[in-house]
């Protein structure tokens, strides 16, 4: 799933300019770490392949796993690279100034979930300036509907 910049509000009160930033967080950040060799475990390539079982799986790793701490690693130290959701964050950051407030909405799946809170944690600890994460929601609609449900042709 691409970018989405939901939308921009800024308000203007003298000097102070604060931006409101909602961005649909797919999983592009799996899989260049995936590409990158950042992370080698099977069961991301087996989840972003669309496997239920493995998608799961990646939630109860959770955070605080050694999987989200390489993760961490990978996106605070190359913020801009990382992936597409950082990409236009720290793109928007250039063109406009002020406080960014940045609100995650992540889909139905846990691969998607783990990119959100591990972008949620590495923007909290400071990785862009002037950038605060003010919420991250689950938005069935972005996703594929029930992944818990496979699809049999009749």
């Amino acid at each position: 799933m691409g970018v989405g910049v939901l939308f921009i509000s800024l308000f203007c009160c003298f000097v102070f300019v604060s931006v409101y930033v909602g961005i649909v967080v797919g999983v592009s950040l799996l899989r260049n770490a995936v590409d990158r060799g950042v992370v080698r475990d099977a069961v991301i390539v087996r989840a972003l392949g669309g496997n239920v079982v493995a998608d799961r799986e990646l939630g109860r790793l959770g955070l605080g796993s050694s999987l989200s701490r390489s993760l961490l690693g990978f996106v605070c130290g190359d913020v801009e690279g990382c992936c597409a959701e950082l990409s236009a964050i720290a793109g928007l950051r250039r063109l406009v100034g002020g406080v960014f407030r940045v609100e995650l909405f992540y889909t139905d799946t846990k691969a998607s979930w783990l990119c959100a809170m591990t972008i949620a944690e590495c923007l909290n600890r400071g990785a862009l300036p002037n950038v605060e994460v003010v919420g991250s929601v689950q938005v069935p609609l972005f996703g594929g509907g029930d992944v818990e449900m496979a699809w049999c042709p009749s």
